[in-house]
């Protein structure tokens, strides 16, 4: 295990969700650099062992989230600190709230951006004076106008297909056979609502299927007799599901691509994410 302090690469994933861990966890898998990385994140969930697999994980102060210049402060202060060969942002070429954009970082090595489809239009007020990046690596198709900007703001653009760490297969606990899957990380609010889309389909496809959410929020009313199940990861329910209700987002997407024909999306509305164009995509892939 690395010792702390040594990390070659600093991945910043803000977010306060599942989402970017997740992603930056199969970033670094992918690219065989688990061992040798840390990851800058808001999200509380990278307290559960589960979902850094050993990672270490930074927690940014909460007071410093939606402050752009306290909070690239205490980034340059980290880079200062940690000094390392890679500094990777993940999905926000210059951070949530613009605190990338603007005087260069501290310089210990290599800038590298993780793109992924954005609402371009709400996201671009945010790149008058964006940051340079040795490397762009593409996870999915943007829009052209996101490209065409990210092309001039690096020096390699490369695309690259994540593949999630290995995990046990073996579904958690004892489930009904033909389960109808419910997946979402949350908010609760969220799992809700997909719950419900999930209980009217059932209604009018007549099925009496059972109902498994699996979450790690799971909200006061569900279905009736709904089965919870915290599992992470989530895939290993995707076999046995006889359908797979879920958002849009980019991670759900690409884990369900094997099982897209019986997946069923409801893609959710977010600032910069756009789940409806990668909803749309999905669909036009599958006529």
């Amino acid at each position: 295990m690395r010792t702390h302090g040594t990390a070659m690469i600093l991945v910043y994933a803000l977010g306060g969700g599942l989402g970017h861990l997740v992603r930056a966890r199969a970033f670094l898998h992918t690219l065989d650099m688990e061992g040798d990385a840390a990851i800058i994140t808001a999200s509380h969930h990278a307290s559960d062992p589960r979902v850094l697999g050993g990672i270490e994980a930074i927690a940014i102060p909460r007071e410093l989230e939606r402050d752009a210049a306290r909070c690239r402060a205490w980034i340059a202060s980290l880079i200062d600190e940690r000094r390392p060969a890679i500094f990777c942002v993940d999905a926000f070429p210059c951070g949530i709230v613009g605190e990338l954009a603007g005087e260069p970082l501290p310089h210990s090595g290599e800038r590298w951006h993780i793109a992924r489809l954005l609402r371009w239009d709400e996201y671009s007020r945010f790149t008058a004076e964006p940051p340079h990046f040795d490397v762009t690596w593409k996870l999915e198709p943007l829009g052209e106008d996101h490209e065409r900007w990210l092309r001039d703001i690096s020096d390699d653009l490369r695309e690259l297909e994540l593949h999630d760490p290995p995990c046990d297969d073996s579904p958690p606990g004892e489930l009904p056979d033909g389960y109808w899957l419910v997946i979402h990380s949350g908010p609760s609010s969220e799992v809700e609502e997909l719950a419900s889309y999930a209980e009217d389909l059932r209604a009018a496809e007549k099925s009496n299927a059972p109902i498994v959410v699996a979450t790690v929020e799971p909200p006061d009313a569900l279905p009736a007799g709904a089965i919870v199940v915290s599992s992470i990861p989530a895939t290993r329910l995707f076999a046995r599901a006889a359908k797979i209700v879920s958002a849009a987002g980019f991670n759900i997407m690409r884990q369900a691509h094997a099982y897209r024909d019986k997946q069923v999306v409801m893609p959710l509305p977010r600032r910069f994410d756009d789940q409806f164009e990668r909803a749309r995509r999905a669909r036009n892939a599958l006529r």
